[in-house]
C-alpha cells in the first residue's frame, strides 16, 4: 500500500487507488500520515477537521472515521491504525509515504550541492520536486482550516526549489529556469533568496532591466507588508547588476566524463571579489585644533606652519601607532584603537598629545588646543583588507569636539573615561563635564600596587622547569623552553616564581629577565613585585634594543649558569628568530636555560630540540583562592583564567540581578588577541560567535557568505592556535568570553542580517535541530529598537517560523526539539493575540507530555 500525500490524497494498492468515502475520513487519514508512527490526541484531530467551532458530535465523529479507515487498512498486513490513548497511532513504514521518499532525494541533493557536484544536485532535487502533484492534501485543505504542518511542507517545498535552481544556474540552465521560478516569484512575492534567483537568471537572459524590476517588486513587498528592507545580499546582488559585473556571467561548463576537453586560452588570474566590511571598536582619539594667531596674513607663513603641525602630528601618530585622519578645516584625528588594539590606547593617546604639545611648544603662530576621547567608534572599510578604514564615527568625535571648546591654548584635555583608563601614570587637574580633566603632568604618579595575589597550583609546570635547568646544568648546553598560554593564564606569574626559586634554591645560577613590548623593542626590567632582576640585560651593552641582544646571552652564560626570561615574544616573531639563531651559535659548553612566553596563536613553531609548556586553564578551586568568593555564573565565563577573575573581582555587576560587564582590561586583552588574526581568521570567527553553540563550517559559510571549503580551512586555523576547541556539532570557543568580545565587533544591523542568515540555513536542515533557529530569532528582535515598526512583524515571523519549525521536529518524532520551538514561539509573542499565545501553550504542553514532562505553562 502506497501513500500520497504530495498533491490530492491517494492511497495506491496493486497500481490502484483505494476509495476512501467521505471528506472526514480523507481528512483524518491525511492528519494521521503526516503525524505517521506518532500519537496524535482526539482533540488534535478535532481541531485539524473543524477548526476552532467543532460540532457537539465532533468527537463521535472521529470515532466513525477511525473505525472505517480501520476497515480500508486492515487488509495491508504493514499497516495498523491504533488506539493510544489520548488519541490513535497509524503504524506503517515511512517509505510507504511519497512525502519520506521526498525528503531523502532532498537530502541527497543538499549533500551535493554542499560538495559543488552540481549535476548530481539538480537530478536530485529534480526528483524530489517530481513528487509533487500539486499543493499537499489538497482536495482536503480546500474545505478545512490551514494546517500548519501543510505550511512547513509548503516552505519545505520552495527551499528544495530554491536550491534545485541555484544549482541549475551553476550549470548554465537560466533559460530553462526564467519561466519557472517567475510563475514561483508571482506567488511568493516576499522570498528574498528565490527573488535572487529570479534576478541572477534574468540577466544571464539579457533582461536586465527585468531582472532590477523583480528586485524593485520584492522590496516593495516587503516594505508595505513587513516594514523591513531587503537582506543585503539581494542589495548587493542589484549593485553588481547595475555595474555588469563579470562576475555574474555563467561559470564555464564542466567536461562530462569520456569527452576530451577542447583546448583554451589560460584564463586570466581571477581577482578576489570586494569584500566591504564594519566593525565597532573601543578606541582613543586624538583631536587637534590648529588655528592662526590674529594678525598671520602672509600665506606661505600659514603654509608653512600648518605643514609643521601636520609633520609633527604625522611623526607623533606614528611613534605611538595611531591612526591620522584629516585635515578637517583646522582640526586632526589621531585614532588609538584602529584598525588594531594595543592594549593601552587611552595612555598611547595621552602621551601623543603631549608630545605633540611639547614639539609645537607656544611660540608658534598657530595656536593648539588638544582634546582626547575614549569610547566606541564604527570603522567602514571598503574591503576587509584595506590596511585602514574609509570612515569613522561615533560619539566620541563629538566629546572631543565638545571639550575643544572649553580648552586652554596648548592644553591637553581628556575625557574621564579617558582618565580611568590611561591610569595613575598622568598628573590630572579636574574639570567640569564640558572641559574634561586637564593634563598636568606626564610624569608617572607614584601609587601603592595592589596586593600580590597568592600563587596557586601550577605544581607540574614548575616541576618541568626544574628539570629543564637540572638538565641544562647537568649536560652545560643551551637549551629553549616556550611557556604558552593565553592572556592572563599566569604566564609572567609562572616564570616570575621560578626565577624567584631559583635565586632562593640555586643562589649560583643567574636569572635574568626581558621583555619584548607591543612596539617590538626588546627590553630589560624587573618582572615580577618582589622579584628584581639579577643584573639585567642591561650588562650586555648598549645593544639590548636592537637585534644583537640575544648573542650576549651566551657570554653571560660562559662565566655563570643563566636563567634568561624573555616575555612577549608574541608581539615581534623576529625577536624569536633571533633567539633560536643565538642559541645555536651559543658555546657548546654554555649553561643556558632560555625561557620564552607566548601566546597559542602565534605562527611561529619551536624546533624540535625545544621545549614547550603549556598553561591550562585553573580549576574553580584555585580560581577561587586566587581572587576570593565568586558568583557561580561567573565561572563559566572566567575559564579558569586568574587575572580574568581578579579583574571581574574588582569590577562586581552594579546590581545583583545585572549580567556582569565584561572588565576594561580583559576586553582590551581579547581585542588584542582577536587583532593579532589574519583578517579572514577574524571575519569567520565573528562568524561563529553568531551561533549559540556550536558552529559548523556549513554554517559560518552561510553567514559570512563565503565558500565552506575556505571556512573550514580557516576554522582549522582557529583550532590550530588554541581560539576554537572541536565538540559536538561543530566549532566552539575556547574562551566564552572571546566569543562576546567577537560578536561586540559586529554592527548592530550585520547582527541582524547575520542571524537571519543563520536562521535561513538552519530552516533547510534536518527537522531534529529546529530549536537552534530560537537564538536567531530571538536576537533579531532583541537587536531591532523597541519603537521600531518592524518589531511587530519580526516577532510574528518568528512565531510563524518557530511553530512550523516545532511541528516539522513532532512531525519525526522530536518532541524535546519541539517542545523547546513552541516554547521560543511562546516567549517572542508576547505581544500576539490572545487565542495565538493560547495556541501555542497547547502545543508546548502537548510536546512536554510526549516526552514524559508534566512541567505546567503560564
Amino acid at each position: 500500500m502506497r501513500f500520497n500525500l504530495l498533491g490530492p490524497l491517494e492511497v495506491i494498492r496493486d497500481d490502484a487507488r483505494v476509495p476512501l468515502g467521505g471528506v472526514n475520513r480523507r481528512a483524518t487519514l491525511g492528519f494521521l500520515l503526516l503525524h505517521a508512527n506518532a500519537v496524535v490526541p482526539t482533540a488534535d484531530l478535532v481541531r485539524a477537521l473543524w477548526g476552532d467551532s467543532p460540532p457537539l458530535t465532533a468527537r463521535k465523529m472521529v470515532q466513525n472515521a477511525i473505525a472505517a479507515l480501520r476497515d480500508v487498512l486492515a487488509v495491508e498486513g504493514g499497516v495498523s491504525l491504533q488506539t493510544v490513548p489520548p488519541g490513535y497511532m497509524l503504524r506503517l513504514d515511512p517509505s510507504q509515504i511519497d512525502l519520506a521518499d521526498f525528503r531523502d532525494l532532498v537530502v541527497s541533493g543538499r549533500t551535493a550541492f554542499r560538495a559543488e557536484a552540481w549535476e548530481t544536485a539538480a537530478r536530485h532535487l529534480r526528483d524530489a520536486l517530481g513528487l509533487w502533484r500539486g499543493p499537499a492534501l489538497a482536495d482536503i485543505t480546500e474545505a478545512r482550516a490551514a494546517w500548519p504542518e501543510l505550511a512547513a511542507l509548503q516552505e519545505e517545498r520552495l527551499t528544495a526549489l530554491e536550491d534545485c535552481a541555484e544549482a541549475e544556474l551553476a550549470l548554465g540552465l537560466h533559460r530553462e529556469l526564467v519561466g519557472e521560478l517567475g510563475a514561483v516569484a508571482e506567488a511568493e512575492p516576499a522570498r528574498e533568496r528565490l527573488c535572487g534567483l529570479m534576478m541572477l537568471a534574468l540577466y544571464r537572459c539579457g533582461q536586465q532591466a527585468e531582472a532590477l524590476s523583480a528586485f524593485h517588486r520584492t522590496r516593495t513587498v516587503l516594505v508595505e507588508e513587513f516594514g523591513l528592507d531587503p537582506a543585503p545580499e539581494l542589495h548587493r546582488l542589484q549593485r553588481v547588476i547595475l555595474t555588469q559585473d563579470p562576475a555574474l556571467l555563467v561559470p564555464p561548463p564542466r567536461t562530462r566524463p569520456g569527452t576530451a576537453q577542447p583546448a583554451a586560452a589560460p584564463a586570466p588570474a581571477r581577482q578576489r571579489p570586494k569584500r566591504p566590511m564594519a566593525e565597532r571598536r573601543q578606541a582613543s582619539v586624538v583631536l587637534v585644533e590648529a588655528r592662526m594667531d590674529a594678525g598671520t596674513d602672509d600665506p606661505e607663513r600659514v603654509d608653512e606652519a600648518l605643514a609643521e603641525v601636520a609633520q609633527v602630528i604625522d611623526a607623533e601618530a606614528a611613534h605611538y601607532g595611531g591612526l591620522v585622519r584629516g585635515p578637517l578645516g583646522p582640526y586632526r584625528l589621531v585614532a588609538l584603537g584602529v584598525p588594531r588594539t594595543h592594549g593601552d590606547d587611552a595612555a598611547r593617546a595621552v602621551g601623543a598629545a603631549l608630545a605633540i604639545r611639547r614639539r609645537l611648544g607656544a611660540a608658534r603662530p598657530a595656536t593648539v588646543r588638544l582634546a582626547v576621547a575614549t569610547g566606541e567608534v564604527l570603522a567602514v572599510y571598503r574591503d576587509e583588507h584595506d590596511p585602514e578604514p574609509a570612515e569613522l564615527t561615533g560619539a566620541v568625535l563629538e566629546t572631543c569636539r565638545r571639550m575643544l571648546a572649553h580648552a586652554r591654548p596648548d592644553g591637553v584635555h581628556v575625557c574621564d573615561r579617558t582618565r580611568l583608563a590611561a591610569g595613575p601614570r598622568f598628573g590630572w587637574r579636574t574639570g567640569d563635564a564640558a572641559s574634561g580633566w586637564h593634563v598636568t603632568d606626564d610624569r608617572p604618579v607614584p601609587v601603592v600596587p595592589p596586593p600580590t595575589p597568592a600563587f596557586v597550583g601550577r605544581k607540574q609546570e614548575r616541576e618541568r622547569l626544574w628539570e629543564l635547568l637540572n638538565e641544562t646544568l647537568r649536560e652545560r648546553r643551551p637549551h629553549l623552553v616556550t611557556v604558552v598560554g593565553e592572556p592572563g593564564i599566569g604566564k609572567s606569574r609562572l616564570v616570575g616564581e621560578f626565577g624567584r626559586e631559583v635565586r632562593e634554591h640555586a643562589g649560583a645560577v643567574r636569572v635574568i629577565f626581558g621583555n619584548v613590548s607591543s612596539l617590538g623593542i626588546a627590553r630589560p626590567e624587573p618582572w615580577w613585585p618582589g622579584c628584581p632582576a639579577d643584573r639585567p640585560v642591561t650588562e650586555a651593552g648598549p645593544d639590548t634594543a636592537s637585534g644583537l641582544w640575544p648573542y650576549r646571552l651566551g657570554t653571560l652564560a660562559e662565566h655563570t649558569p643563566l636563567v634568561a626570561v624573555v616575555e612577549d615574544l608574541h608581539h615581534t616573531p623576529g625577536a624569536f628568530l633571533d633567539l633560536l639563531t643565538c642559541l645555536h651559535a651559543q658555546p657548546p659548553r654554555a649553561p643556558l636555560l632560555v625561557i620564552a612566553t607566548t601566546r597559542p596563536e602565534w605562527p611561529v613553531d619551536v624546533p624540535p630540540d625545544a621545549s614547550t609548556i603549556v598553561l591550562p586553564p585553573l580549576a574553580d578551586a584555585e580560581i577561587t583562592e586566587v581572587a576570593g568568593p565568586l558568583p557561580p555564573d561567573l565561572l563559566p565565563l572566567i575559564g579558569g583564567n586568574p587575572l580574568f577573575a581578579q579583574e571581574y573581582a574588582r569590577h562586581p555587576a552594579p546590581r545583583p540581578t545585572d549580567p556582569p560587564p565584561i572588565p576594561p582590561q580583559i576586553r582590551g586583552l581579547l581585542t588584542v588577541r582577536l587583532d593579532a588574526l589574519p583578517v579572514e581568521e577574524k571575519v569567520v570567527l565573528r562568524g561563529a560567535a553568531i551561533f549559540e553553540r556550536a558552529a559548523s563550517a556549513e554554517g559560518v559559510a552561510a553567514v559570512t557568505e563565503r565558500p565552506v571549503a575556505e571556512v573550514a580551512e580557516l576554522l582549522g586555523n582557529l583550532e590550530h592556535k588554541g581560539i576554537l576547541h572541536r565538540g559536538p556539532g561543530g566549532h566552539v570557543f575556547g574562551q566564552a568570553l572571546l566569543r562576546e568580545v567577537a560578536y561586540a565587533q559586529l554592527p548592530r544591523k550585520h547582527r541582524i542580517a547575520m542571524h537571519r542568515r543563520a536562521a535561513a540555513w538552519i530552516s533547510r536542515l534536518p527537522a531534529d535541530q529546529g530549536d537552534l533557529l530560537v537564538h536567531h530569532h530571538r536576537q533579531m528582535i532583541a537587536l531591532t529598537a523597541s519603537g521600531d515598526r518592524s518589531v511587530a512583524a519580526l516577532a510574528e515571523q518568528a512565531n510563524r517560523t518557530l511553530t512550523d519549525a516545532g511541528h516539522r521536529a513532532g512531525m519525526v518524532g522530536a518532541h524535546q526539539i519541539a517542545a523547546r520551538c513552541f516554547r521560543g514561539a511562546l516567549e517572542l509573542s508576547m505581544s500576539s493575540p490572545v487565542p495565538v499565545r493560547q495556541r501555542l501553550r497547547l502545543l508546548y504542553r502537548q510536546s512536554l507530555r510526549r516526552v514524559g514532562h508534566q512541567t505546567p505553562v503560564r
